[in-house]
């Protein structure tokens, strides 16, 4: 993982690095009954939805994103680009301009 640091054509320093959302799946369920017993009490539905799966990102941030912080804010750009790591101070000052604020 890079953790670059660059200068933008304001003087601001910036850091920049890869994010990678950890894969998060639901268990799997046995298929053996653990109820006590067979008869099953009928009870009103309480779950707003069927998929009760964690999902701890936004759908956009799925595949990563790149971090760019300085003393003053927070940008993050999603997915990175390939060869971000590489890029030169003025493409990841344009790199971070695309990004979005994070509080």
């Amino acid at each position: 993982m890079a953790l670059l640091e660059f200068e933008d054509s304001k003087g601001r320093r910036w850091m920049a690095w890869e994010v990678r959302p950890p894969q998060v799946h639901a268990p799997v369920r046995s298929p053996v009954d653990r109820r006590a017993s067979q008869e099953a009490a009928v009870r009103p539905e309480r779950r707003a939805t069927s998929d009760r799966r964690t999902r701890p990102f936004h759908p956009a941030l799925a595949y990563g994103w790149i971090c760019f912080q300085s003393d003053a804010e927070k940008r993050r750009l999603a997915p990175p680009p390939e060869g971000w790591d590489r890029c030169s101070d003025e493409e990841l000052e344009l790199l971070c301009s695309q990004g979005t604020r994070t509080p």
